[in-house]
């Protein structure tokens, strides 16, 4: 059931913020060798070099489904037999782009810029919230505990995640808002799917989400150490 929270509108003011990009750090063992926490939503720095090959790994089991750069003329990418793995090869020196990764499971933004001293892979690791919930998954528990900033007929009855998507069950005589992914300061469309129930089932988890109908808007917000 959910667990109403207060004051919880403020968290989709968002404010504008300074650019924040996070440089992998180095191996202890060879500097060109990079690792990264993944952080939805952060953008990482990589160099690459030309006349080399920066290779980014993705955790097992996850499938790149597409890549999108600004700059396809100065950058080449390449998939590698697997799915989660590609290598970026640049063509042209100096040059600096964004691209943005989709998996099954995650996205990943990047700001690449050519130069000296480039990475020759960066692999991630990721936070043990995941962790856990992928440990939820296989045991077969989920994860109700969500509070709502409002209640109007776009709230959801019941609100709760298995640790690869997120569910919304709204009332038979509701009608079905939009629903974002609140991430820092930006907000994402998700894929979604209705279901039998009048349930709506989103890909993903997330600590906040966004519903939207014409002017009516609620927040989702997961409830954290007993809400």
């Amino acid at each position: 059931m959910l667990r109403f929270a207060t004051a919880l509108l403020a968290i989709l003011v968002f404010a504008d913020t300074a650019l924040a990009e996070s440089t992998p750090r180095a191996s202890s063992l060879d500097r060109r060798v990079r690792m990264a926490r993944y952080v939805d939503g952060q953008v990482f720095n990589i160099i690459v070099s030309l006349t080399r090959a920066t290779t980014v790994e993705f955790e097992p089991g996850e499938q790149i489904v597409s890549i999108v750069a600004g700059d396809t003329d100065s950058f080449k990418f390449e998939g590698i037999p697997g799915g989660r793995v590609f290598a970026i090869k640049p063509t042209a020196r100096g040059e600096q782009t964004n691209l943005t990764v989709y998996t099954n499971q995650r996205s990943y933004y990047f700001h690449l810029a050519e130069g000296r001293a480039p990475f020759y892979v960066l692999r991630f690791d990721y936070p043990r919230r995941q962790q856990d919930a992928s440990r939820r998954v296989r045991a077969g528990r989920w994860n109700d505990s969500y509070g709502v900033s409002a209640r109007t007929e776009i709230t959801p009855m019941t609100v709760w995640d298995n640790g690869t998507y997120t569910y919304f069950r709204f009332s038979p005589s509701a009608p079905i808002p939009a629903i974002f992914k609140v991430t820092g300061n930006t907000e994402r469309s998700v894929n979604s799917v209705r279901l039998q129930g009048h349930v709506m089932r989103v890909s993903g988890t997330s600590r906040q989400w966004a519903l939207r109908l014409g002017e009516q808007e609620v927040c989702i917000v997961e409830m954290t150490n007993g809400g």
